[in-house]
């Protein structure tokens, strides 16, 4: 079977970026030194992910993963602050106006700020997902903030190989029937954009239970998520696994500094394949890889290139 090797979410600056954003943050550099410690930043982790089959930039200059959106949505503006999930980080809010709408003069700068193409592999696009800026929103319905997601993502996958949405809100807060023909419909959109480019849905921070699992599988996506930290494997047991589906398998404990063993991965990665036989396995982090220190995460990275490509 497939494997693809990836990483997800939001990757960790390193030590020397963190200090410069800093120094900027207090008038001790200027932009011109910022930019180029983003960039040697980025560039380093392009070498580090060489060998990954899906390969990003780390969204290592967004702030989280909403205020980007803020510059190119008209009458969407940031508010205050929200804890996100059950984590020590912090987003901060986005308040929808009237008729929010896409400023398409802009467009083209804000993706070549922040998209960029790695040295190989399959690029893909992490975005966050309507029900995941709906938990972080004020002021719009999921309708309206699917719209203008899918206005935004038909600029970026021209650009991409793959796109990503992370998604918690899917399984930790679970949606009404009315979200889910919303949700449907935006899924469908996306793929049927994207042709034969991945479509992947990853979920995260907690366990889906039956009902869940079986509407995440009938999504029009080619890979499901799931954060195996916290996802018992029990609970894959009472579905049959659509075989023309992969699965992402969120092994790689990315709130906890403990180095994985590649034996434990790979024995894992045997029994999904044999149990589930899904169409193939992406494995990947459990969330954002941003909670753990860079140095830390780093070292995951290397044990998940050491996978093999096939099992």
């Amino acid at each position: 079977m497939r494997i693809y090797k990836s990483l997800n979410g939001l990757y960790p600056r390193g030590e020397k970026l963190i200090k410069v954003t800093r120094d900027y943050d207090r008038g001790r550099v200027d932009e011109t030194q910022l930019v180029k410690a983003y960039e040697a930043d980025r560039q380093a982790l392009f070498r580090l992910q060489e060998g990954l089959d899906l390969q990003y930039d780390g969204l290592l200059n967004w702030q989280d993963l909403l205020r980007p959106f803020v510059e190119i949505w008209d009458t969407v503006r940031v508010d205050g602050l929200v804890r996100y999930y059950e984590t020590n980080t912090f987003f901060r809010v986005i308040e929808f106006g009237d008729n929010v709408r896409l400023n398409e003069p802009q467009i083209e700068p804000w993706v070549d700020k922040y998209f960029h193409k790695p040295h190989g592999g399959l690029w893909f696009a992490y975005l966050p997902a309507p029900t995941l800026v709906r938990r972080f929103a004020k002021g719009a319905t999921l309708k309206v903030i699917a719209d203008i997601m899918l206005e935004t993502t038909h600029y970026i996958i021209p650009k991409v190989d793959a796109i990503y949405f992370g998604d918690p809100s899917l399984v930790y807060d679970g949606v009404s029937a009315d979200d889910m023909q919303v949700l449907r419909k935006f899924y469908a959109m996306i793929k049927r954009e994207l042709g034969s480019k991945l479509l992947l849905l990853m979920t995260y921070f907690a366990s889906p239970d039956e009902e869940k699992l079986n509407f995440l599988v009938s999504l029009e996506v080619d890979a499901i998520g799931l954060d195996f930290v916290h996802t018992e494997y029990e609970v894959l047991k009472s579905l049959r696994w659509p075989h023309d589906k992969g699965i992402a398998a969120g092994v790689f404990d990315t709130e906890n500094s403990l180095i994985e063993s590649p034996n434990t991965v790979i024995q894992f990665v045997q029994m999904l394949a044999e149990e589930l036989n899904p169409q193939f396995i992406v494995v990947t982090g459990s969330s954002d890889w941003h909670f753990l220190p860079r140095t830390c995460a780093d070292k995951k990275v290397q044990v998940l290139k050491s996978l093999p490509k096939a099992i």
